[in-house]
C-alpha cells in the first residue's frame, strides 16, 4: 500500500504566513506537538514547527517565517506505508507530510490512519486461526513454509516476521525456547553465537490447525498454535495493540 492512498483530505497545512497562535491552535485541534510548514509559493515543505518553539513566545502574532524550524521530514506518495511508519517513529511524528516525485506537497498521513492500514494488511478484522513458528534465521525459508501450508488447503490471511536477535544472549534464547514445547527446546541450546532467531506468525482461514501443525512438525518446524477462532482473534488483537504502542509517538 502506497503512502498516497492514506492522505488525509481534511487537514490544512501550516504556511509561512501563519502565526504562532495559529500553529498552537492547530496543534491543539489535531492533538500533536509538531506540524509541517508549507511555503505558499513553491508548495514545498520547508520545515517542522514544534510546540516547544512557540509555547513561550511573548507575542503569538509572530509569523512562522520568522521562527526557527526543524529540518523538513516527508515521504513520497509512491513509497510504501512501511517507510511512512519508519519516518514517523524515527522523528516522533503524528503527522507526516506526503509529496509527489518533484517534492510538491500533496497532503499528510495521520498516525491513526496508518494504524488502520496496518490492521487491513494484517487482516485483523477477518476471522481465522493463528500459528506461530520459531526457528533459527538460517533455517527460515518462506517459500517452503507457504507451500506446506497451501498443500493442506489453507489460505494465508496475514503473515508477520518478528525482529531477529543474536542467540548469544541467554535471556533471548530462553525466551525464544519457552515459546515451544519442552521436547523441542534442546535443539536451540546448540545455536552458536552467530545464530539469529526469528518468530513467524501466520493467520489462516482454518478453524482447526491440528493437521497443519502436525505436518509442519514432520518437516522440522517448531510451532505454537491455538486452534480456535476466538484465540486467533485475541492473538491478532494483541498484535494490533503492540502495533499501536509501537506507533504511539
Amino acid at each position: 500500500m502506497h503512502a498516497r492512498k492514506l492522505i488525509n483530505q481534511t487537514f490544512r497545512p501550516l504556511i509561512t504566513e501563519d502565526t504562532a497562535g495559529t500553529a498552537i491552535a492547530k496543534m491543539d485541534a489535531w492533538h500533536t506537538h509538531t506540524l509541517p510548514v508549507l511555503d505558499t509559493q513553491t508548495r514545498r515543505i520547508i520545515g517542522l514547527i514544534s510546540f516547544e518553539t512557540i509555547c513561550n513566545l511573548p507575542d503569538e502574532s509572530v509569523p512562522l517565517s520568522a521562527l526557527p524550524l526543524s529540518p523538513a521530514v516527508f515521504a513520497f506518495g509512491h513509497q510504501h506505508i512501511f517507510e511512512v511508519a519508519r519516518l514517523m517513529l524515527h522523528h516522533e511524528l503524528r503527522f507526516l507530510a506526503i509529496c509527489d516525485s518533484d517534492g510538491i506537497y500533496e497532503g499528510v498521513v495521520r498516525k491513526n490512519d496508518l494504524i488502520d492500514a496496518f490492521s487491513e494488511l494484517l487482516n485483523i478484522g477477518t476471522t481465522g486461526s493463528v500459528i506461530t513458528i520459531g526457528m533459527a534465521e538460517q533455517d527460515f525459508a518462506l517459500s517452503e513454509l507457504v507451500q506446506l501450508i497451501e498443500q493442506e488447503g489453507a489460505k494465508i490471511l496475514g503473515l508477520t516476521v518478528s525482529g531477529s536477535r543474536h542467540a548469544q544472549k541467554p535471556e533471548a534464547l530462553q525466551e525464544f525456547a519457552d515459546l515451544h514445547e519442552q521436547d523441542d527446546q534442546d535443539q536451540y541450546q546448540g545455536l552458536d553465537q552467530d545464530s539469529r532467531l526469528v518468530q513467524v506468525s501466520v493467520k489462516l482461514n482454518l478453524n482447526d490447525t491440528t493437521a497443519l501443525v502436525a505436518k509442519l512438525r514432520r518437516y522440522g518446524y517448531n510451532t505454537l498454535s491455538e486452534n480456535r477462532y476466538d484465540m486467533a482473534d485475541l492473538d491478532l488483537s494483541s498484535r494490533a495493540d503492540e502495533l499501536m504502542h509501537y506507533l504511539d509517538l
